[in-house]
């Protein structure tokens, strides 16, 4: 007999629309708690604007990278918002990494940068989530040269139009151009990046891009 004829893969679109045919309950619009209160430091600062933001960080270096996404995407939860995370290059555990929220983070994995940014797109245009974590930061900059800047200015005016953020982390000396803020996490150097001495310190705040070591001159626009 004849092998059975296989279907064309599946869309992006055609996907987001079976997903919430399945699972309605988790784009359903949720409250905003309001509040007074203020996250104090970086992590306010980062969740008062809406757009396209960038966080610049050695991923294998920096200590505390990880930490600081956590600690915004529990602000986030705090306030009622909806976290997605899209990880282009599936390095992230989210169980391990979001030990008391995992059911709470939208999780989209790998498959390139290209499908990461259509996901970011759909995201944003679904107006559910008030937190996008692009984690860009395994990203060579090979890759980033092929990302064209068109996308970014795309994507920064959804989120501004919506009045959400995201933020897209990238590895150091990447300025993405498009971004209307940006950040860089200092890293270690030497003994310390090797054997992680000092790693009960707390994590140092992210500083303006501007006024990183090296500042922005010293660095490659991508975007």
């Amino acid at each position: 007999m004849p092998p059975a004829k296989s279907s064309p893969p599946e869309s992006f679109a055609a996907a987001c629309a079976r997903v919430r045919r399945t699972f309605p309950g988790a784009f359903a619009e949720s409250p905003r708690v309001e509040t007074e209160k203020i996250a104090p430091g970086w992590v306010g600062e980062c969740l008062a604007g809406s757009g396209l933001a960038q966080l610049a960080a050695d991923a294998l270096g920096s200590p505390g990278a990880l930490e600081l996404w956590r600690r915004l995407a529990a602000e986030c939860q705090r306030r009622g918002e909806r976290v997605a995370w899209l990880d282009p290059v599936a390095c992230l555990d989210p169980r391990s990494a979001f030990p008391e929220g995992a059911e709470a983070v939208l999780w989209v994995r790998g498959r390139g940068w290209e499908k990461a940014l259509e996901a970011a797109e759909w995201i944003l245009r679904d107006g559910n989530f008030g937190l996008i974590c692009w984690d860009g930061f395994l990203l060579g900059r090979a890759e980033w040269r092929r990302i064209p800047a068109p996308r970014w200015y795309r994507l920064q005016r959804l989120a501004a139009r919506r009045g959400l953020l995201l933020l897209a982390g990238t590895p150091p000396g990447v300025v993405l151009g498009a971004a209307s803020r940006r950040w860089e996490l200092p890293g270690r150097r030497g003994m310390d990046a090797l054997f992680g001495a000092g790693e009960e310190a707390p994590a140092p705040e992210p500083v303006p891009l501007d006024r990183a070591d090296g500042g922005a001159g010293s660095a490659e626009r991508v975007g």
